[in-house]
């Protein structure tokens, strides 16, 4: 018993001293060597990615449409470098080949579109003209809510626009953009376009009016056209070439905002003391924007300054600017004696700064609106009336405040911009279609419903939504029975 106990614990022995050798061994062989000794061991295979010559080119033109390259990119030496080397063997497209490439895209795209528009039942469009390097452009984007109530936002297209913006011609582009999507003006809820006058005159003249909503209503018996037959025998009558058909019209809000801030705000210089706080005030801040701006050194010098933080210079075609520039200017109210020293310009005083304290104070509101109804995915119809209203209140609290020192005129002058753009939302004229729809969307609106009407017209306001509700039911059963 003695013999087998010593024989097992001598074999134990050995095993723990041939352990220990290994592992000094080990010890002693290069990290290198371990991992091969473990890769040797462990091996994991897997598969090789193909990428097809397709894919490739596939990838190219997203790359070319997306950002906006030029199509020369495919003929230079480094990307053709950078392509062969991520995916060898396989070749970079010619230019020519791109273009009908992404000819190829765009038509399919346009399909696609085409097909997703004909499943839905009101779409909404915009239409906007602009001009840069002297050229113009009318852009066209449609929008509409899908079933799980999300926005859905595509552009139409994007024109070259030549020669003046004449009304009829506005009006044959929307047309014309319009019909390549087959977007009949039934579908078409509105276009909203800004207040210019060329884009009111297009509609004014070629907007198909509406029926009646009654369900009595009878179409009206269509007129018959006396034409010459002589005249088209001998090729000498000169009829309209193309149809234009445009949707009813709306006013951009946001625009229309925009004007109450800048141009109905001007007018608040009629006042003497105004207009000489004002232009005293912002000469001084034009300055230092000008300096900004046009001065490379004087920008670093602001950025010293400021501890790397910039100033904002207002622009005549971004919207509220001017505010978010006098704001930015006063977060950096204690060194703005130190950038008007650096820059060597005169320092704003004291008055002049409380003068820009109030006028953000009075324009904070009409900002917050702007920015609140120009919003990409949470901003509806239901939106407007509500903030329109809400902003016409603080406005007419703003008139009324006596802690005002400098820019009394300023609020009374906005208060009677708004009530002038606005006039007929503000007074609820269910007369005008577009106010009409604004009143249903925002009763309609989970948020409002009847919170924002005043006593006096809620009964009304209630029963024009009912009637509303009773007309699309019985329209429902109606499409439902045939």
């Amino acid at each position: 018993m003695v013999s087998e106990y010593q024989s097992y614990k001598d074999n134990k022995q050995s095993q723990t001293l041939k352990g220990l050798k290994r592992k000094a061994e080990e010890a002693n062989v290069p990290t290198s060597a371990k991992k091969m000794r473990i890769q040797s061991k462990i091996t994991i295979t897997a598969p090789a990615r193909v990428v097809t010559q397709d894919a490739v080119d596939q990838l190219v033109t997203e790359y070319i449409v997306k950002g906006m390259c030029p199509l020369s990119t495919v003929e230079k030496e480094s990307f053709i470098n950078l392509i062969e080397g991520l995916a060898p063997g396989k070749k970079v497209l010619s230019r020519k080949t791109l273009s009908v490439k992404i000819y190829d895209t765009h038509k399919s795209m346009t399909e696609r579109l085409k097909a997703q528009l004909d499943s839905v039942e009101y779409v909404c469009t915009t239409a906007d003209i602009w001009s840069t390097n002297n050229k113009s452009y009318l852009g066209m984007t449609v929008h509409w809510i899908d079933e799980d109530l999300t926005r859905k936002s595509v552009a139409l297209g994007c024109r070259r626009f030549i020669g003046s913006h004449t009304y009829d011609k506005i009006g044959e582009l929307i047309s014309e953009l319009h019909g390549q999507f087959d977007l009949d003006i039934r579908k078409v809820l509105c276009t909203v376009t800004d207040n210019a006058s060329n884009f009111r005159k297009a509609f004014s003249e070629y907007a198909v009016e509406e029926d009646d909503d009654d369900d009595d209503a009878v179409n009206e018996e269509i007129q018959p056209v006396c034409v010459d037959i002589e005249s088209i025998l001998n090729g000498d009558y000169e009829g309209d070439s193309v149809l234009i058909q445009l949707p009813r019209h709306m006013r951009c809000v946001c625009h229309s905002l925009n004007l109450l801030a800048t141009t109905d705000a001007d007018k608040a210089v009629s006042s003497p003391q105004y207009s000489r706080i004002c232009h005293a005030t912002f000469g001084k801040c034009q300055a230092i924007w000008n300096a900004v701006s046009r001065s490379t050194k004087a920008s670093d010098a602001v950025a010293d300054i400021c501890a790397g933080r910039s100033l904002t210079v207002p622009c005549p075609t971004r919207w509220s600017s001017k505010y978010v520039s006098v704001s930015k200017l006063l977060q950096l109210s204690d060194k703005l004696h130190e950038i008007s020293e650096a820059l060597s310009l005169p320092k704003l005083s004291r008055m002049e700064t409380e003068f820009m304290k109030e006028y953000c104070t009075v324009m904070e509101p009409v900002a917050t609106t702007l920015d609140q109804l120009q919003g990409d995915s949470n901003c509806f119809l239901g939106l407007l009336l509500p903030k329109l209203i809400q902003l016409r209140l603080k406005l007419k609290r703003l008139t009324e405040n006596n802690n005002l020192q400098y820019c009394t005129p300023l609020a009374h002058e906005l208060l009677s911009g708004i009530n002038k753009r606005f006039r007929s939302f503000l007074d609820l004229d269910v007369s005008d279609v577009a106010v009409k729809q604004a009143i249903l969307a925002a009763v309609a609106h989970p948020a409002y419903k009847l919170k924002w009407v005043t006593p006096e017209k809620r009964d009304a306001v209630t029963q024009l939504f009912l009637d509303a509700v009773v007309r699309l039911t019985k329209l429902q059963v109606t499409s439902i029975c045939h």
